[in-house]
């Protein structure tokens, strides 16, 4: 088979638009460029004899890769159904180690064009992770025991870090301080305690999403009139354009940046409650409709940033929505921040439902571990 026949013939587009990291698209544009020898897709059963024999001869056996890369196919296809018809292929995402880049996005496509089959909708190429920033080696035995992560930190707390400080562009270096500092203070300090502020019986002694109300608090920009300051504006600024961004950052594989985006708010809804401090008004009946409002900003900013952490944390933000009393399904409404004119307006106040409860806990949804 001759690589150089498809790969030349590859449309140009296909290579702009389908590989990332910019930098993985610019390695195999290089390549390219740089001239494609012809791929033989057979090796001599006297260099590799465990391999597969070719039908036509077997004295050749199966180039390795060949083999393993169409492969695929075998997973992407509903059993008894081709893969041109196949409503998976090519919508499959390649997620690929930068070492073997080239395999996937060079010799694959070659392979799928030579079989009449269009190529993969995208190929995400990722960075390695070292430790100490040394490669992780068996024979430097600097390598890091996954199941032991898992038991002492939790599934949760490792993918948070994984996925935060992961990058596709360079390498990433592990560092069980730093899984023990994103869960003690990211993630229970911050996100964590938000949860438990606005969720607490004695704060919130009913248990629901209390009403907004619109005096003290108007809608459409600062106005002097209300209790609200100019950063409580800011705060539903960011709390508005987070889905559409973090969507964005999460179609395009920014996993680190949009878990630092959510971040970002859930800090900002904290300031929030620190500025006006809520569990101060509780005994003060005039105050009720600003507590009111202050509680129902904070339980939907919470609400917001742990739906769009699921796909990060999946097992905590379950227990969080549960909290809040949003059992069920995560739906497109559930992606919207609901502190708007068209909302309010309707009554349409908790996104939970007006018969649904909250369901607080004194249990820690990330319990702090010490090294």
């Amino acid at each position: 088979m001759h690589t150089t026949s498809y790969m030349h013939g590859c449309d140009v587009v296909y290579i702009i638009l389908v590989i990332i990291p910019k930098l993985a698209k610019d390695q195999v544009v290089s390549w390219i460029k740089q001239g494609l020898r012809d791929l033989s897709i057979s090796r001599p059963s006297s260099r590799v004899p465990w391999g597969i024999a070719t039908p036509s001869d077997s004295d050749q056996m199966v180039y390795v890769w060949f083999d393993a890369l169409c492969n695929y196919l075998t997973v992407a296809k509903p059993l008894g159904i081709s893969e041109l018809s196949s409503p998976l292929w090519p919508k499959v995402v390649h997620l690929v180690g930068k070492d073997i880049l080239r395999f996937h996005a060079v010799y694959w496509p070659a392979f799928l064009m030579a079989a009449d089959l269009p190529p993969p909708k995208r190929i995400v190429c990722h960075a390695h992770w070292t430790v100490g920033r040394v490669k992780m080696s068996k024979s430097l035995g600097n390598v890091v025991d996954p199941i032991g992560l898992l038991d002492k930190y939790g599934i949760d707390a490792v993918r948070y870090f994984f996925l935060k400080d992961g990058r596709l562009e360079d390498d990433s270096d592990f560092s069980e301080q730093r899984i023990n500092s994103l869960l003690n203070y990211e993630l229970a300090d911050n996100l964590g305690n938000m949860l438990n502020r606005v969720t607490g019986v004695k704060i919130n002694p009913s248990q629901t999403y209390p009403p907004f109300h619109l005096d003290v608090f108007p809608l459409g920009g600062y106005s002097p009139q209300g209790r609200a300051t100019v950063e409580d504006y800011e705060l539903l600024e960011t709390m508005s354009s987070l889905s559409d961004e973090v969507t964005r950052l999460y179609n395009d594989f920014k996993f680190g940046t949009a878990v630092m985006k959510i971040m970002e708010c859930v800090q900002k809804g904290n300031g929030f409650l620190q500025r006006h401090q809520p569990w101060r008004l509780v005994d003060q009946p005039e105050e009720q409709r600003w507590l009111d409002t202050i509680l129902h900003t904070g339980l939907e900013c919470i609400r917001l940033c742990c739906t769009l952490l699921y796909p990060v944390i999946p097992h905590s933000m379950i227990e969080a929505r549960h909290r809040l009393g949003v059992n069920r399904d995560i739906t497109l409404e559930d992606l919207k921040c609901r502190l708007s004119q068209e909302y309010i307006s309707f009554g349409s106040n908790s996104i939970t439902g007006p018969s649904n409860k909250l369901n607080s806990s004194s249990k820690p949804l990330f319990p702090k571990i010490r090294l």
